[in-house]
């Protein structure tokens, strides 16, 4: 009978330990998968934080009051380029582009984006802005000076982001002129040279 009794509580414990081992992994993988959840979460929430700023900003330069700041969110941009060089993009934007409205502006930029990425112009943003043939620039805000003399404004920094940030709204435009500025000489030129693709405010825009 004691031996009995003896097996009765070795099985006994055996079947306890096992409960009490199965316990414990029982906590240790809700607790993992407690921890997965909450880092999905987390990572979905950041996700749709960022998006939310992304929409924000769009709103603003597209007419909405409120305001975020493009440098708020992470995106990856049409070109690569540096601090400089987005410095001189905003300022020909600002100089070429001051007067127009947002479309206005990242329609110039999309021009100048256009040439770094096209192999027939320089494949930076500085070399693109500075080229000149045959002496002369390509920009004459560059050729005047008047690009180093002007005041970027947050409207024209928010569309160089957008237009950066954003698909081509130019549909592949290399070249603008403003008809009421351009001599005949040029308009001539361009109109028996180059494809017609969009018009803005004071810009003809063609590739």
């Amino acid at each position: 009978m004691h031996k009995q009794y003896s097996c009765y509580f070795a099985v006994l414990y055996v079947m306890l330990s096992m409960v009490f081992i199965n316990a414990i992994l029982l906590t240790d993988l809700r607790e993992l998968s407690d921890r997965m959840q909450k880092e999905a979460a987390l990572e979905l929430m950041n996700e749709r934080a960022a998006d939310k700023v992304y929409v924000r900003t769009l709103e603003h330069i597209y007419g909405n009051e409120r305001t975020v700041e493009c440098f708020s969110i992470q995106r990856n941009y049409r070109i690569d380029l540096e601090e400089q060089e987005m410095e001189i993009l905003c300022r020909i934007v600002q100089a070429e582009a001051g007067c127009e409205d947002v479309t206005g502006k990242m329609l110039v930029a999309d021009v100048i984006i256009n040439r770094v990425e096209n192999p027939r112009f320089p494949d930076d943003v500085e070399g693109v802005v500075f080229q000149h043939v045959d002496g002369v620039y390509q920009f004459s805000p560059v050729g005047n000076g008047r690009i180093n003399e002007v005041v970027v404004t947050e409207e024209t920094r928010e569309a160089v982001f957008a237009a950066l940030l954003e698909e081509d709204i130019s549909d592949g435009a290399l070249y603008f002129v403003s008809r009421k500025y351009a001599d005949s000489g040029a308009l001539t030129w361009f109109e028996n040279n180059l494809t017609s693709v969009t018009q803005h405010g004071g810009h003809e825009f063609f590739r």
